[in-house]
């Protein structure tokens, strides 16, 4: 009676699954469309299709690329291999980046500050404070390590340059290219200095054109600033004349005499530098494997430089915040030079910290607290004074801390604001917030620019002449060298020249140019990660430019032997897109 099932079962009935085909020859089919299946078991097969559906990551050798027959595999690996070696190059050749010991500093430093300022809070022996403590001795030794390693690059580079000096071609080879990469670091100080004066002429225009507008209407009124009386139109005449002065100061400490002045001592420091490794058994000593002995040779030069340059800063732009931040920095150095046993220099220094704050705090106007400070400088400085004649401090120590607390006086008996901070404060009171917001924005960008611009000459710059007067910039065309050297032997095993060809225009040169631009960001003294950000931008862009021209060949030589445009490309790209 099977034939003869009833159309009025349950729906949960196991015969669900059994309908009647059309046709009379065979009875009963499984229905493949209303098949019914556990949830749990279609979740579990979804996702091993997912996982079979990703594709997998393969790295193949040019010889292993070569084998497939896909020139998309072949280019993307020689690609690879370029960049591989002359990234090995350069790290043989350069030992590494040198930013890993200013990271390690950074941290120590960080950390030091904490338990310096613990100390100050009466809190230095705390658990925390003993890690910090543990942590700072272990940086120390990671970062003087880490910089010793520079001195291996300092060692090559002083010894392929004495190779390359045994004859004429090699050794103007090397002086031309020293001079090119110089010049380029050099043309990177100048622009950068450009770039903060457009900064501070822009805001100039910027805060004259809004004052015009805010005055439109009360251009007579009189308004007392500081106890002088002046119209708003007067006003606006006299922080012109400040602005013109402020563009005649950043000309004399920023122009190009001044900047000519440093650039000859930073040249002659260099040359000392030279001369003083010209004998490679200099770095046969002990310092091999504490510190970066070229950077401790120039060190004392490059100091003066940088304390020379911060002076004319302050002459442009000195806030109250960069008062705070100098005066504290010289606390925590003292404090770092005592005992947290002596608490009664603790606490002077910690007394002189929170009249500082509070002095800041009320704009530098309280007299009453700022003879606090300088009677308790004095006070220290007494201390410390009786320390040295009863000998219960080390003479050296007690000395530099009797510097650093007259330097301290000095920064509070000669404190002046800026030449921008003083227009600022005449602009503040004069116009709108909104307004006075706007103009302040565009002249702190001017300091800001100009703060990256001293680093640039002040740090990176004579960093860079440091490297090149050792001989470093011949071993950085040896990185561009050794990737055309790379793309030129894989090339000479193409099967032909169409592919030759069609490799180097859509992989080859598109490596070459990525790492010469990232040497050129290099060069100019760009951050890492910007060059080889401009490094892996430019690859893409020739990419994209090699790939039209590879096309635009294969489609003219296709038109040369007769047939249709685009039908050999097509089959190629199909193939190789298959295969990939």
């Amino acid at each position: 009676m099977i034939n003869t099932v009833s159309q009025n079962y349950k729906k949960d009935n196991p015969f669900d699954l059994v309908s009647k085909r059309p046709q009379q020859s065979d009875s009963y089919w499984l229905q493949s469309q209303n098949t019914i299946q556990n949830p749990d078991i279609v979740e579990i097969n979804n996702k091993e299709e997912k996982k079979l559906s990703i594709p997998k990551i393969q790295i193949l050798t040019p010889e292993e690329a070569r084998k497939t027959n896909n020139a998309k595999l072949i280019g993307l690996s020689i690609a690879g291999a370029i960049v591989l070696t002359a990234a090995g190059i350069f790290f043989v050749l350069k030992g590494g980046p040198k930013g890993i010991s200013k990271g390690f500093k950074k941290l120590q430093n960080h950390l030091e500050y904490k338990v310096q300022q613990s100390k100050l809070n009466n809190m230095s022996d705390t658990p925390l404070n003993r890690f910090y403590v543990y942590m700072i001795g272990k940086l120390d030794k990671f970062q003087h390590r880490s910089e010793a390693i520079n001195n291996y690059t300092s060692l090559k580079d002083s010894a392929f340059k004495k190779i390359m000096y045994l004859s004429k071609p090699s050794r103007y080879l090397h002086q031309v290219t020293t001079r090119l990469f110089e010049k380029i670091g050099r043309q990177a100080v100048v622009n950068a200095y450009k770039k903060s004066e457009k900064s501070f002429n822009l805001a100039r225009d910027m805060a004259a054109g809004t004052s015009m507008k805010a005055f439109s209407r009360k251009a007579g009124e009189i308004v007392e600033i500081n106890g002088v009386k002046k119209t708003r139109i007067q006003w606006l005449e006299h922080l012109l004349k400040m602005d013109d002065d402020l563009a005649k100061s950043y000309e004399k400490y920023f122009g190009e005499e001044s900047r000519s002045s440093r650039y000859l001592r930073i040249k002659k420091s260099a040359k000392e530098l030279e001369e003083h490794f010209k004998d490679l058994k200099t770095f046969w000593s002990a310092d091999l494997v504490r510190s970066f002995m070229a950077e401790d040779a120039i060190g004392a030069e490059k100091t003066a430089i940088q304390k020379l340059v911060r002076g004319h800063r302050k002459d442009i732009s000195y806030s109250l915040k960069d008062f705070h931040i100098d005066t504290d920095k010289m606390i925590i150095q003292m404090t770092h030079s005592i005992s947290h046993n002596d608490i009664a220099k603790i606490n002077m220094l910690r007394n002189i910290r929170q009249s500082i704050y509070k002095y800041i705090q009320s704009g530098t106007n309280d007299g009453k607290i700022r003879k606090e400070i300088l009677s308790g400088a004095d006070c220290f400085r007494a201390e410390i004074a009786k320390a040295i004649k009863d000998n219960s401090m080390d003479k050296e120590v007690a000395t530099n801390l009797l510097e650093n607390i007259t330097e301290l006086r000095g920064m509070v008996v000669n404190f002046k604001s800026g030449k921008v901070e003083e227009m600022l404060d005449i602009y503040k009171k004069l116009l709108p917030e909104s307004d006075y917001k706007t103009v302040e924005k565009f002249y702190r960008e001017g300091v800001k620019n100009l703060d990256k611009s001293i680093k640039i000459e002040t740090d990176d710059f004579i960093s860079k002449v440091r490297d090149l007067a050792l001989g470093s910039a011949p071993t950085d065309v040896l990185t561009i060298l050794g990737g055309l050297g790379t793309l030129g032997y894989y090339l000479g095993k193409s099967k032909d020249s169409d592919e030759r060809v069609s490799i180097s225009l859509k992989y080859g040169f598109p490596a070459i140019a990525g790492l010469g631009v990232s040497l050129y960001g290099n060069a100019k003294l760009y951050a890492g990660t910007k060059a080889m950000a401009l490094g892996i931008g430019s690859s893409i862009i020739i990419g994209k430019i090699g790939n039209f021209l590879d096309k635009k060949l294969k489609e003219y030589q296709q038109s040369k032997r007769g047939l249709p445009p685009n039908t050999e490309t097509l089959a190629k790209t199909k193939k190789d897109n298959k295969v990939a």
